[in-house]
């Protein structure tokens, strides 16, 4: 008896068909039972972090969320992956403040580099690393970090962090030029009055003027002897709605250059608005003077 080749392909068709489709649905299942387990791996990771922080284990929830974060990035989970990544970063800025306080401050800019790298929406990093690039004498990097700092304030509404590192920025550049301008507490020299103003111009490349920066501009500008410019940077000065003793500064500064100038009722005019807080007694010595004289 002859057998045909067409008579032992439909047993054997039917056999492979299914040998093949129990191989697949053991894959599947094998594959299905693997991502379960995983997605129970990053979910427990992820709740040990939490329990280890309420137990004030900073260190195993560290390790924990950034497992979890690790593992739910894999799975496919981004909102279990971007809160994870939220709390180690925390735990960075923490750890950054920690490291300055024991004055390790390469370990405290590690720290906060590592929380920027992870979740570069966390404004504090920023702040932190600025901090630490300043304690390391790395000052001019310390102000780009505190403007980048803004920048993410903004961008995040982290309002407080922004503010904070404007005004880490302000009193960097106004402690510079006010120490250069008040150095051996004598008059400034011209040649200082430039550092201050060059210090100012630092300031304005990255902020707006504000009264204070305004008055020291001024104040410089009296140490070269040039009263145009002293008399523009005072006006806005008192256009920028200082406080009322920083005006009376203000005030006392222009009253003291209308006299040199012999403007005495033009100098009257400031003095007497200068009679209060640091400029007080000096607005009422002058006064004394002008009325003595007439």
């Amino acid at each position: 008896m002859t057998v045909t080749h067409n008579s032992l392909s439909a047993p054997l068709l039917k056999l492979l068909a299914k040998a093949l489709l129990l191989a697949v649905v053991f894959v599947g299942f094998s594959s299905h039972a693997a991502l379960a387990q995983d997605d129970q791996e990053y979910k427990r990771a992820y709740n040990a972090g939490l329990e280890a922080y309420k137990a004030k284990n900073n260190t195993e929830a560290y390790t924990q969320w950034s497992r979890a974060a690790t593992l739910a990035q894999q799975a496919g989970d981004a909102d279990i992956a971007r809160k994870a990544s939220y709390y180690v970063t925390q735990l960075d800025y923490k750890n950054g403040l920690s490291a300055i306080n024991s004055e390790d401050f390469d370990g405290a800019l590690d720290s906060f580099q590592k929380g920027i790298d992870r979740y570069p929406d966390y404004a504090k990093n920023y702040l932190g690393r600025g901090l630490a690039l300043k304690k390391l004498g790395q000052t001019e990097e310390a102000m780009d970090a505190f403007v980048q700092t803004m920048e993410v304030g903004q961008r995040v509404n982290d309002r407080e962090t922004a503010r904070k590192a404007e005004d880490a920025i302000r009193e960097n550049y106004l402690y510079l030029a006010s120490s250069t301008l008040s150095a051996n507490g004598a008059r400034p020299t011209s040649s200082a009055a430039d550092q201050a103003i060059g210090y100012l111009n630092q300031l304005a490349e990255r902020l707006e003027h504000d009264a204070s920066s305004l008055y020291y501009m001024a104040v410089a500008y009296d140490a070269k002897g040039d009263s145009d410019q002293l008399i523009s940077y005072a006006n806005q000065a008192l256009e920028a709605r200082p406080s009322r003793s920083d005006a009376a500064l203000i005030h006392l500064l222009l009253g003291e250059m209308y006299l040199n100038q012999g403007n005495i009722s033009e100098s009257r005019n400031h003095l007497q608005q200068a009679t209060f807080g640091n400029a007080k007694a000096r607005a009422e010595a002058l006064l004394g003077q002008i009325a003595g004289t007439q």
